[in-house]
């Protein structure tokens, strides 16, 4: 059976991957951040929030998580 969980964390998701992906020996598959995105001219982001992660896919031994 598959899990598909969506978590948030304020500023410190490279942190908690790093955890996560240790306790769970996963291999990270795909990792998107706000960069990635094209900015509105109008409504740019701080630089400093450009790089925070916006999602991440990865794989556990007990399948895609």
């Amino acid at each position: 059976m598959a899990a598909i969980a969506y978590l948030n964390f304020d500023g410190i998701a490279e942190q908690a991957i790093e955890i996560y992906s240790e306790a769970l020996h996963a291999n990270e598959v795909k990792k998107v951040r706000f960069s990635d995105f094209p900015q509105d001219p109008n409504y740019p982001l701080p630089e400093n929030e450009l790089n925070l992660i916006w999602s991440l896919q990865s794989n556990s031994q007990a399948g895609k998580s």
